[in-house]
């Protein structure tokens, strides 16, 4: 059990003492908050960008088991389905940055992995606002 204060002058020193605790931790709280937006290094900075990991998935001397690990589905199965796509229509517009194959291995890849956001736009080395459009 707490012991009493008595004396004003006690009580004014635990008031003041409570209140730079207090301020002590809105400052450290508005510092770790604000942080983040400052830290101004890259992030995604592998040595292998998403193009270039699809592109050794997509490797026919590599071994066949990797990209069904990481897409779901065969080479071959990959590669038709983006056939059957081109032929519905959907192209690639000639500004952006992910290609049509690029775009459905994010997706697959997503969907088999059940991972995050964060950790998808790792792996294929593009922001999260690119990996989830």
């Amino acid at each position: 059990m707490p012991v009493p204060i008595r004396s004003q002058q006690d009580r004014v020193r635990w008031v003041v003492t409570v209140l730079a605790a207090l301020v002590q931790y809105i400052v450290l709280g508005v510092a770790l908050y604000i942080t983040p937006q400052y830290i101004k290094t890259d992030m995604h900075t592998s040595a292998l960008s998403g193009r270039a990991w699809l592109d050794e998935l997509l490797d026919p001397e590599g071994h066949p088991d990797r990209i069904y690990i990481a897409m779901g589905m065969r080479h071959h199965v990959f590669l038709a389905l983006i056939f059957q796509i081109r032929a519905l229509g959907y192209m690639e517009a000639q500004n952006v940055q992910i290609m049509l194959d690029q775009s459905l291995a994010i997706f697959l890849y997503t969907c088999v992995t059940g991972l995050a956001i964060d950790h998808v736009s790792e792996r294929f080395q593009h922001s999260r606002s690119t990996i989830s459009e």
